[in-house]
């Protein structure tokens, strides 16, 4: 399973380097608001940049689940792992687990800033103990849903439907989260938009030809 993560890492890790990239400028934007003491002439820029950052996080989730799928069938990489000693379910593991990984690269030098800054900068509003624990969980599984959609999208052989299917779904989870907030309802909604998803995949994954 390991040499398998490590070559879904190595095949992908333009995205992984995206990742890495949008982190530390999405880490920079928060910083630069909670220690910036938010002037009004740059709070309109720093909350653009976070905006941005997001939006650009968005696609390249998305289009890190759509190239796992969509290279694969060109490339037959399925075929000629399924020479070797593994599973259909251990390569799709493998995928998910590489996925589970870049959102973590993305997400964890973020969610580490915004805690420092609660615990360090004496605010006058009070913030409840798992603030940041809440936040990020939703944005994890927001993600998770983003990178699902690029994961069922990958399968089909048109570039049209890839770009719409994935470009659509997504900007729907993204709005659920928007209207609603990172509550419970959102959590579980995520949740089951994630299963269904992986449970689409792992049928389609299961049953496609690899030759």
């Amino acid at each position: 399973m390991y040499t398998l993560i490590k070559r879904e890492i190595e095949d992908h890790i333009i995205y992984f380097l995206g990742a890495l990239i949008l982190s530390l400028l999405f880490t920079a934007s928060i910083a630069a608001k909670g220690f910036g003491g938010e002037p009004a002439e740059g709070l309109g820029i720093i909350l653009a940049a976070i905006g941005i950052t997001l939006a650009c996080a968005t696609i390249v989730i998305c289009a890190l689940g759509t190239s796992q799928m969509h290279t694969d069938k060109n490339r037959k990489i399925s075929a000629f792992l399924s020479t070797l000693p593994v599973s259909r379910n251990q390569i799709l593991a493998a995928r998910v687990i590489t996925g589970l990984l870049a959102l973590l690269v993305l997400l964890a030098a973020p969610a580490i800033t915004v805690e420092i800054l609660l615990s360090t900068l004496r605010q006058e509003e009070a913030v409840y103990r798992y603030f940041t624990v809440e936040i990020f969980s939703a944005v994890y599984l927001l993600g998770l849903g983003v990178y699902c959609t690029g994961l069922m999208c990958g399968f089909s052989s048109s570039k049209i439907v890839v770009t719409l299917g994935s470009l659509v779904l997504s900007v729907v989870l993204l709005t659920i989260i928007l209207i609603k907030g990172p509550d419970i309802e959102t959590l579980i909604i995520l949740l089951v938009y994630v299963s269904a998803s992986l449970a689409y995949t792992w049928r389609k994954f299961s049953t496609i030809p690899f030759i």
